[in-house]
């Protein structure tokens, strides 16, 4: 009899730190998502794509989305092997732990590499950084909606210049490169954040003091910190339409998988002052 209890009690004692435990790591998840700055309308998102994969259909996902699709029999946080190619791939750009591992390698790389090796893979739908492929799947997604992302001086890095206060711009603290006071080079770099694939337009908010006929400043999309330029231009003087105005600049880009970006002025000039607001990220294409 004292053997009995004492084995319910263990049972019991057993069965009170696994809830914990998940309990645990369910706050855990929802901590990730909040800190990496989501919001309900993410989560409504990842809900509806998840909803979109059929009960008895093979899923790969990331380890942090597969809570919401373990219920399936032929769910994977893992290739089961080097060939495996399950019914449809899932995950999330945004997620903290896409970049890193488990698996190993981590998504962000294993994914660019899977699109490529296999091309019978479709976008069935995309939504604020989550993608859900499905194989053999060639027409337009079932369910899409533009990423969009604003870069300003708070997720950019600022090399050569200041942050100063200006009322009349979108985020009311822009960078600044003084002509009087800052060397020519880098004015700005980064994110360093990962865009999902598709086709992109990068528009670049910037005003001057003055309208001067000369280089003002070099703009660019790059990869592999800036050894691989996916777009650029020259900006001069006599683009501008009018002195301590804001203007748009812009640029398009594709990318074929997910990819780390770092988006730039490689390079400002000392012939009048430079200001950068934001850099607005829009998906047009996919």
């Amino acid at each position: 009899m004292i053997l009995k209890y004492n084995l319910l009690a263990l049972c019991l004692i057993t069965s009170l730190i696994f809830t914990a435990y998940s309990y645990a790591a369910y706050v855990e998840l929802e901590k990730t998502y909040t800190t990496a700055g989501y919001n309900p309308r993410h989560l409504a998102y990842l809900d509806k794509i998840v909803a979109l994969i059929p009960r008895n259909a093979s899923v790969l996902t990331q380890n942090e989305i597969f809570p919401h699709v373990s219920n399936r029999i032929n769910a994977y946080a893992y290739p089961p092997s080097p060939d495996f190619e399950p019914d449809y791939v899932l995950f999330d750009v945004k997620l903290k732990f896409y970049k890193l591992p488990p698996p190993d390698p981590p998504f962000a790389e294993f994914i660019p590499r899977f699109i490529r090796e296999h091309p019978n893979y479709g976008v069935y739908a995309s939504a604020d950084g989550i993608i859900l492929l499905r194989k053999n799947w060639n027409a337009s997604p079932i369910f899409y909606v533009p990423y969009r992302e604003i870069l300003n001086y708070k997720k950019l890095k600022l090399a050569k210049g200041r942050i100063i206060y200006d009322e009349t711009s979108y985020s009311r603290k822009v960078f600044i490169h003084k002509k009087d006071l800052d060397s020519p080079g880098v004015f700005w770099y980064g994110p360093y954040q990962i865009f999902p694939l598709g086709t992109f337009k990068v528009t670049y908010r910037l005003k001057v003091s003055e309208i001067v006929d000369d280089l003002v400043i070099i703009v660019d999309v790059s990869t592999g910190l800036g050894t691989n330029i996916l777009n650029r231009t020259v900006i001069n003087g006599t683009n501008f339409n009018n002195a301590n105005e804001w203007q748009n600049f812009t640029l398009i880009i594709k990318l074929d998988v997910p990819t780390e970006l770092e988006i730039r002025g490689i390079y400002v000039s000392s012939v009048t002052d430079v200001y950068l607001d934001c850099i607005y990220v829009e998906q047009i294409g996919i």
